[in-house]
Parts: C-alpha cells; structure tokens; sequence
C-alpha cells in the first residue's frame, strides 16, 4: 500500500491508524476529518507548494500516541506551529524522527538542513501531560522542557558525538539510549565523563550500541540507576572516542556493582 484513499478524512470514527512500513509518504488533504483517532503511527511529514501534511493534525486533539516521521522535510518552521501539539492534553507517547537510524534510508544532515530542523523542533511545544517521548536522528530542540508528567524518555541518534544538552532540563525516570559504541564508551566512565552531568540526574538510564563488525545490534550496553548509585557495562570505558563507528574489541569479564563514593567499571584487558 503506498497511497491513502482521498477520503479517509470521513471516516470520522476511525480511532486507529498505523502507516508504518506501508511505502505510504503522502497524506491527502481532508485527512484532518479524523477527530476521532487516539493512536497515530508513521504519519508522513511532507511540504506541498505553501502547505505541509502536519497542518492535518491541528484538529486531532484526542489523540493519545503520535508519530511523525521524515521531519527534515519541513522547509519551514511555521508549518510545526500548525500541528498545535501544546492543545492535545490527551497526549502520553510522542514520537518524533528525522531519518532512518539503521542503514536504509539513513543519510547525513548538511548543516544547514540540521538549522532548519532545529527551528521546526523549536515550534513544537508538546503538553505538560506528555510522559513518553520518543526522538530519533533529530538535533538538539527544547521540546522536552517543562514537562513534569514526563516518565521515559526514548533516544536514537546513531551519528551524535555527545549527548543533547536539553537533557540537564529533562527529568524523566527511564532514559534509553541508543546510539554509536564510542559515545556509549564516554558514558561508561562515569563520572570522570563529560557526559556525567548529563545524566546522572536521572533515575534510571539504559544505553545501548551495536557490533557493526558482527552485525549484531545492541550489543553493548551501559546499565545506571542514580539510588542506588551503580553502573554496569560491557564496553570498554577507556576507548578512544575519536575512533567514530568503529567497533569496540575489548569486551568486559565482569559486572560489578558501584557504590555513592566510586563507580567501578568492569573491563577484560
């Protein structure tokens, strides 16, 4: 399936729609005719001459999850103004993604596509109800703040060197993490990272990378909980970070607890 019906907009009381994986990249105009959906997968953001998809869900306020996809598209911030997330109070789950994370589609932001992004994240002001953000392969944005429901917070960004700075603001009790083995390497020195006071504010972070070299994703991982203090991890905290999406050869013997005065982490020479 790889287009919507022009009328699906009339199907008023639709409360399900889910496009993913269905080669759909358009939405028809009218589709904002469906005030009843509370779940919403895979919406396509596309820019038509001086009208963009996300107009479509400016009238979709009982919507409960939403997830919009191919954001770097929007050539223009006005247009994420139109989606009025801040009046969907019904909102819990919210994700949000520029590009593929995983090889397929997966390309390089230019930098100036990067700035664009950036301003359209800007104009997107979700509710304070909002508990479960989800980012993917999008740049820094100031989305998370102020929101004080929030419970977990879902980051993949395979490219970042560092983490978002918006984290200092946000205090979710679940931060997951996917990202690439050298940043996941910082994180895993604790606090002698610079990522340490990032994170360490949260309760709870779950931090994976993949083995490129074996192909086997979420490979390595770094386990953190702020009470008890404790890091786990299976990635070698010493590695050079400069090394970019090179995968990691020293693996860890062992998992070891930490205590509030040192975190201690294990490693296999």
């Amino acid at each position: 399936m790889v287009k919507l019906p022009g009328g699906i907009g009339k199907l008023r009381q639709l409360r399900y729609l889910s496009l993913l994986n269905s080669g759909i990249n358009n939405i028809p105009r009218g589709f904002s005719g469906l005030t009843n959906l509370r779940v919403l997968k895979g919406f396509p953001a596309h820019v038509e001459g001086d009208w963009c998809s996300l107009e479509e869900l400016g009238p979709l306020n009982r919507l409960t999850s939403l997830d919009i996809r191919g954001l770097e598209n929007v050539s223009y911030s006005t247009f994420a103004i139109k989606v009025k997330l801040g009046e969907k109070v019904h909102l819990i789950y919210l994700c949000l993604q520029c590009t593929s994370g995983r090889g397929g589609s997966h390309r390089l932001i230019k930098e100036e596509e990067q700035q664009q992004i950036e301003k359209v994240f800007d104009e997107i002001c979700p509710p304070p109800c909002l508990e479960n953000p989800r980012i993917k392969e999008c740049p820094e944005l100031k989305v998370l703040e102020g929101l004080p429901a929030l419970q977990r917070l879902d980051l993949e960004d395979y490219d970042m060197k560092t983490l978002p700075r918006y984290l200092k603001d946000a205090n979710p009790r679940l931060f997951d993490l996917d990202c690439n083995a050298s940043l996941l390497a910082s994180i895993a020195k604790g606090e002698s990272s610079s990522e340490w006071n990032k994170f360490s504010h949260i309760k709870q972070v779950n931090a994976h990378a993949d083995d490129k070299e074996n192909n086997i994703e979420r490979k390595w991982y770094v386990k953190y909980t702020r009470d008890p203090l404790s890091l786990k991890t299976n990635i070698s905290p010493s590695t050079n970070a400069s090394s970019g999406d090179e995968t990691e050869e020293v693996l860890l013997d062992e998992v070891e607890e930490t205590s509030r005065d040192e975190i201690q982490e294990e490693r296999v020479v």
